[in-house]
């Protein structure tokens, strides 16, 4: 590893902690963990909601180390709740919001004052303050208020948000941006217009953690083979098609397979074959993974997709939704999975991978393969340093 000057690096993310599974958040914390040790000093600056759906937070600002890294916790409010769910949900409706209307759903989110005074308050203590992920209003206010030294890692999706008048000015106005693909990166230049004169694509370090099958199947008496959903369980990540295709399946096919859930959210299946654990640990989020037929990520928009890569370090299978050009693309270039986009797909995909031991193995092994060539910590960190080379005293 070649010596590097050490950098003052601060990371912005509406929620931290080993709490947080999966996602863009967790992606930063493990950045920050993995830059501290290399000799960089970081700090954290999130807000201490618990959870997203209703912004609920402590009262006062908290102060605190986790795992060696200082991170400063904040209170968060609505700057109007009732004109911000109303401009959300037209948003989701379809409709098609003004560029004033943007502007003002961004203003009337969940933001925090304390957070934005502390940052340009400490402005100069750091090179860079790395900014994510992008769909946030607390993270479009954060950015803006150390703007000369900002760095977004907007782990961006093709999706609504995406195009969002707030996302393009975002994008365009970031002192330097980091992807985790260049299909991210692709995405954001068509948005913009442009490409960005300072942007990396960096990726994401994935930790291998081996976990114990024969644990998890004796902790909640889970014998049966089955398919993993571990994420968060909503429409935005296509939870209900899942749930909708594996329903179908078992109607037409007599054999005890089941679908188990992890993650927060709501589960309106009836289904004894549809076992919802809820919020669980790293340690058994691994554990059920390792037992697992397969892992399915049906989400249609993801910027890179950790519980993919987890999956295939854990030698185990995907089934990825076809119209996610990331997660597709993971799958083609590895062969470590499949990716369907019809109920006839997903159904002839599972007998597959029920029928052959052999495959699952010959999918799994190539999958961890993929991961460890293209998402070694090593490698990943190389490139985060390279751009702050590149970027820091531009």
């Amino acid at each position: 590893m070649t010596t590097r000057t050490p950098r003052r690096i601060a990371f912005v993310t509406p929620r931290y902690g080993p709490h947080i599974l999966g996602g863009a958040e967790s992606q930063m914390r493990y950045n920050a963990e993995r830059l501290a040790q290399r000799g960089h000093h970081v700090e954290v600056f999130s807000t201490s909601v618990s959870n997203l759906l209703t912004w609920e937070s402590e009262a006062a600002p908290r102060h605190e180390a986790i795992h060696g890294i200082p991170v400063h916790l904040y209170p968060v409010r609505y700057t109007n709740r009732v004109r911000f769910r109303e401009l959300h949900r037209r948003m989701h409706d379809g409709d098609a919001l003004t560029n004033d209307e943007q502007l003002e759903w961004l203003h009337t989110g969940p933001h925090s004052a304390q957070l934005y005074a502390d940052l340009r308050r400490r402005m100069n203590d750091f090179d860079l303050f790395v900014c994510a992920p992008n769909p946030f209003p607390l993270v479009h206010y954060a950015a803006a208020a150390v703007l000369p030294r900002t760095a977004i890692w907007p782990c961006l999706h093709d999706e609504l948000y995406a195009h969002l008048l707030p996302t393009r000015l975002l994008l365009r106005d970031a002192f330097c941006i980091f992807y985790n693909t260049q299909i991210e990166r692709e995405l954001a230049e068509n948005i913009v217009g442009a490409p960005h004169p300072r942007a990396h694509v960096i990726g994401s370090g994935v930790d291998e953690i081996a976990g114990d099958p024969l644990r998890f199947r004796t902790t909640f008496d889970i014998h049966s083979p089955f398919l993993l959903y571990a994420g968060r369980i909503e429409a935005g990540k296509n939870t209900p098609l899942l749930i909708n295709f594996f329903e179908q399946y078992k109607a037409k096919t007599r054999n005890d397979l089941k679908l188990v859930l992890i993650g927060e959210g709501r589960c309106s299946s009836t289904s004894p074959d549809v076992i919802h654990l809820g919020h669980q640990s790293e340690r058994t989020k691994r554990d059920c993974m390792a037992a697992a037929v397969a892992l399915c990520q049906p989400s249609v928009h993801e910027s890179l997709s950790y519980v993919v890569l987890e999956s295939w370090l854990a030698g185990v299978p995907v089934l990825v939704h076809s119209d996610c050009a990331v997660t597709r693309k993971h799958v083609v270039k590895s062969g470590g999975g499949f990716h369907f986009d019809s109920i006839e797909i997903f159904r002839a995909t599972i007998a597959a991978l029920l029928s052959s031991p052999a495959l699952r193995t010959r999918m799994g092994a190539s999958g961890r393969r993929y991961v460890r060539a293209e998402y070694d910590w090593s490698d990943v960190l190389d490139r985060l340093e390279n751009a702050f080379d590149a970027f820091i005293g531009c």
